[in-house]
């Protein structure tokens, strides 16, 4: 148990420092911040390819789902307040709960691939280390 709570909150920082660095990189140079979107999807394979690999493929899609949830509520706050994450308009609270729902559905499905990856790996490679 204690290994799926470190897993959940080591996803929560990687995407969290994804996040920041990616909105002060995008404020300074000027480029558009939905370009680094597959980032945050990588962050979702890798932590459901080892999820999986340890627990199942229901966890990887859980880590995958707290991961984006994480990312749509305060990693958006952050890239918001940096500037390159704030819409332009003002934001009521129906559409950030379905920036919410849609970010944390699309995350769970990416920490799904990632754990097939992973249940792919153990099942018939077994190389990695177990974490």
């Amino acid at each position: 148990m204690r290994q799926k709570i470190l897993l959940c909150l080591l996803g929560a920082v990687c995407i969290l420092l994804y996040d920041t660095s990616t909105a002060i990189f995008a404020q300074f140079y000027g480029i558009r911040y939905d370009s680094f979107a597959l980032g945050s999807s990588l962050i979702c394979i890798i932590f459901g390819f080892f999820a999986a690999r340890s627990s199942g493929l229901l966890l990887a899609g859980m880590i995958g789902a707290f991961i984006g949830a994480v990312e749509s509520s305060i990693g958006w706050y952050i890239s918001w307040t940096i500037g390159p994450g704030n819409p332009g308009t003002e934001a009521s609270v129906g559409l950030i709960g379905v920036v919410v729902i849609v970010v944390t559905a699309e995350s769970a499905f990416f920490g799904l691939v990632g754990g097939f990856l992973g249940w792919i790996e153990r099942r018939y490679i077994k190389k990695l280390p177990e974490i």
